[in-house]
This record gives structure tokens, C-alpha cells and sequence, in this order.
């Protein structure tokens, strides 16, 4: 815990391009998982926002491109009624931290989103209750400097697995 603890104050005190990087870094650490298992077209199109997430935490890349990017993505497809042993789940998940990297740089005052898409509660609840994320949440304050601002939805549609609601 005193690892994370002091990465956490660290990137607290980080620029807006050191944060940046980081999250690229974060992306790259994972890349290798996503070239393995996502088909070649996505491939592609995942070193494009690769490299265009390195030219944003360098400075080289415009606003308006990093926008259009997290713009034409839609995270409700991407991250949505996938099983987490399905191998689009994991893809998915890579994506979303190199489209992290985008956010960063458009919005360097360290906010973000995270959004989830879960099957139902009950697997949302089996996730928060594994240990290493509940020690995390447990303390979560303690990286913070200040209360996160957070909010809390349900989706209106049910999981695409789901079946049919009776009509009556």
C-alpha cells in the first residue's frame, strides 16, 4: 500500500504532460495484450490512437484531433455486454485506457469519467468485493485531495444477453 500510496502523490504534484504519459504508458503496458487479441482491423486502428495518445502527452497533437477521436467512439459499444472472460473484454478495457490518454491531455486538471457497462448488479458487486480494488475504495481518500465528485446511474436498457421482458 505504501507503493501506491506514493505513486498516488506523485502524479497529485504531476504536470498536465507528465499525467499524460502516464496514462500512455499505461495504454503501451498493455498494448501487447490487445495486438494479440483483437482481429487486425481493430489492430490498426488501436496503434493510430497509440501513437496519436505519445503525440498528445508530448504536445504534438491538436485538440480538435484528440476530440474527434474520443467523439467518434461509442464506450456503451465498446465496453458493454461483453463477459469479463471474453477476450473483447479485455480489448475493450486497453482501449479505453489509451482514450483515457486523450481525456487527459484535453482535460489537464486531472477530472475523468469512468464509465461502466456490468450484466447486472450482482456482477458489479463481485468486482468491488475483489480485494485488491475493495483496499483501494477502502482507501481511496487517502490518494485524494479532495472528495471525488462522483455520481451514480443505472442504464435504462437491459444487458443485451438478457432476456425479453413478457409482454402482457
Amino acid at each position: 500500500m505504501t507503493r501506491q500510496t506514493v505513486a498516488a502523490d506523485a502524479l497529485r504534484e504531476a504536470s498536465a504532460e507528465a499525467y499524460a504519459a502516464f496514462c500512455a504508458v499505461c495504454a503501451e503496458h498493455l498494448a501487447g495484450a490487445h495486438r494479440l487479441l483483437a482481429d487486425p482491423e481493430e489492430g490498426e486502428w488501436f496503434e493510430q490512437l497509440l501513437d496519436l495518445g505519445w503525440r498528445a502527452a508530448s504536445g504534438d497533437a491538436s485538440e480538435e484531433e484528440c476530440a474527434e477521436v474520443l467523439d467518434s467512439v461509442d464506450l456503451a459499444e465498446l465496453l458493454g455486454g461483453v463477459e469479463q472472460d471474453d477476450p473483447a473484454f479485455l480489448t475493450g478495457q486497453v482501449v479505453a485506457l489509451a482514450l483515457n490518454t486523450l481525456a487527459v491531455y484535453l482535460r489537464p486538471d486531472g477530472r475523468f469519467f469512468l464509465y461502466e457497462v456490468w450484466r447486472s448488479r450482482a456482477d458489479l458487486d463481485a468486482h468491488n468485493a475483489y480485494p485488491p480494488l475493495r483496499d483501494f475504495l477502502d482507501h481511496l481518500l487517502d490518494y485524494l485531495v479532495a472528495p471525488p465528485e462522483a455520481y451514480l446511474d443505472t442504464m435504462i436498457s437491459p444487458h443485451p444477453d438478457a432476456p425479453a421482458p413478457a409482454r402482457g
